[in-house]
């Protein structure tokens, strides 16, 4: 193992916060890659080098003996059996003797925790770039399978947080998160620069939305991001891994739209709007045109929020005015005057199907 300039930083300043004297980290060639006295970063350390070579303590009492060394004790950091640099104390006297063991024990402690967190960095990067070719039917990364996972039923889910990219400064709290939450429970996942995608395998598709609660939940009070979910149907073959991104995109989207207080939205909720969203964009928008051309620009969202209310409330109109929080003759009059406006008469079961469908293009758009 090669320990870079940039860990070995971070174990001299780690350590320099326990003890008042200048730190060295010396590689395997007897450099100095680190040391709090900067004027003796990238030269030669014999005594190190010694220390290196014949996995020994090497104690320093005088400026004559080894070349580039002060009066310290220096000594090899092992990892997985193999010397890979060494730790250097400058300064006399037993204090110095005595933190020597802590110090060797805490360095190799340090190497040991940016392994792992390499390694996972690594796995990170893998299943990422797996998940990616699946969700977008490019070529897989052969050195990941998780064909043991897959079973009779799955979901794909798709996170977004609604008013932001996911900022790198919190993709490692993301995925503590997730990994406290979702790892090992029959779940794969990978934090992208705009969404989290996760691949659920648990037969019982409840426990999998707890778990996403949870998960949307914990991100928000860590990052303050208001996380979303669009959920896909289940499936039982990986290969429709494409369509199913799309699903769970296709009812974040719709859900977003029409549900804003929810946390989750699953494609198999929607039905019309899944129509919509198959016809081309063009036969809509004459659609719309059709249906909705006369209503001027400064009050479209007053009548579309209007007879979104309508419908989700059955054509109450009392409901109706009690959500938009206006009072009942506002709401008759305003559904009189849409249909001076445009000839359809939200009354009638046929015309309002019309201006539901109407107003529902614009979300498409």
């Amino acid at each position: 193992m090669v320990i870079s300039k940039a860990i070995a930083k971070s174990i001299v300043d780690e350590i320099n916060t326990i003890i008042n004297e200048d730190i060295n980290f010396i590689n395997t060639n007897g450099i100095i890659i680190y040391s709090t006295d900067k004027k003796r970063i990238s030269t030669f350390h014999q005594a190190g080098f010694i220390c290196v070579k014949e996995n020994v303590d090497v104690i320093v009492k005088d400026l004559h003996t080894y070349k580039g060394s002060r009066p310290g004790i220096n000594m090899p950091v092992v990892f997985k059996n193999e010397v890979i640099g060494a730790i250097g104390i400058t300064g006399i006297g037993k204090e110095i003797i005595k933190y020597s063991t802590i110090i060797k024990k805490m360095t190799e402690i340090l190497i040991k925790e940016n392994y792992n967190q390499s390694i996972e960095a690594k796995n990170r990067e893998g299943i990422k770039y797996y998940i990616e070719g699946l969700i977008h039917g490019d070529n897989l990364n052969k050195e990941i399978d998780f064909s043991d996972k897959f079973q009779d039923k799955m979901i794909l889910a798709v996170g977004k947080n609604s008013t932001s990219h996911i900022s790198i400064e919190y993709i490692d709290q993301i995925y503590e998160i997730l990994n406290k939450y979702l790892y090992s429970k029959n779940c794969i996942y990978a934090v992208f620069f705009n969404e989290i995608v996760i691949y659920s395998f648990h037969w019982d598709l409840d426990i999998t939305y707890k778990q996403l609660e949870k998960v949307s939940n914990k991100i928000n009070l860590a990052t303050n991001y208001n996380l979303k979910f669009g959920i896909s149907e289940s499936f039982n073959n990986i290969e429709l891994s494409k369509e199913m991104y799309k699903q769970a995109n296709i009812a974040l989207n719709w859900g977003e739209i029409s549900e804003t207080n929810k946390k989750f939205y699953e494609y198999k909720n929607f039905d019309l709007e899944l129509l919509l969203t198959s016809v081309d964009k063009n036969s809509l928008s004459k659609y719309r045109s059709t249906v909705l051309s006369n209503i001027e620009d400064k009050d479209f969202n007053i009548y579309k929020n209007l007879i979104e209310t309508y419908v989700k409330n059955n054509g109450s109109i009392i409901k109706c005015a009690d959500e938009l929080f206006i009072h009942k003759n506002t709401v008759q009059y305003r559904l009189n005057k849409l249909k001076e406006i445009t000839g359809y008469d939200p009354r009638n079961i046929n015309d309002l199907i019309r201006l539901h469908i109407g107003f529902m293009i614009t979300n498409v758009d």
